[in-house]
């Protein structure tokens, strides 16, 4: 689990990410840590194409090279997890917002699957967590 340092200590964040993660599974990241995972998705995928189990550990070895302490299974979390959101990850370009987007649908889906309801509140606080590139526009790339 992340400690509040994770959170850069805004600690409203770090506890709404606490009970999210804790009722959808989701890894509890700090905002870095999900913004590493996605630049470093889109990368090994823009290099290497998309291979599902090769993707998620070549993504998290590029994050611990960044001084991320990532799991693979955090890593293939995500990957399954804009994968159930709705994205393929042909064609190029594969882009860290974009995977941002789609991750963030899919944590809204699983709040909406054990009955969290979110709030504009919480809304904004996904911004603050996913980042405010993850907010979904009309047309999802």
């Amino acid at each position: 689990m992340a400690p509040i340092e994770a959170f850069s200590g805004d600690s409203e964040l770090a506890a709404f990410a606490g009970r999210v993660c804790r009722v959808t599974g989701a890894p509890r990241l700090g905002p870095d840590e999900y913004a590493a995972v996605f630049e470093a998705v889109a990368d090994v995928v823009e290099e290497n194409g998309y291979q599902y189990t090769i993707t998620p550990r070549l993504a998290r070895d590029r994050c611990v090279e960044q001084g991320y302490g990532v799991s693979r299974k955090s890593v293939l979390f995500v990957v399954r997890g804009v994968y159930h959101a709705g994205y393929r990850f042909q064609p190029s370009p594969v882009r860290a917002e974009t995977l941002a987007r789609f991750f963030r649908r899919n944590v809204e889906n699983l709040c909406f699957a054990v009955q969290l309801e979110l709030t504009d509140e919480d809304a904004q606080l996904l911004d603050r967590w996913f980042g405010p590139e993850s907010v979904p526009d009309s047309g999802i790339d």
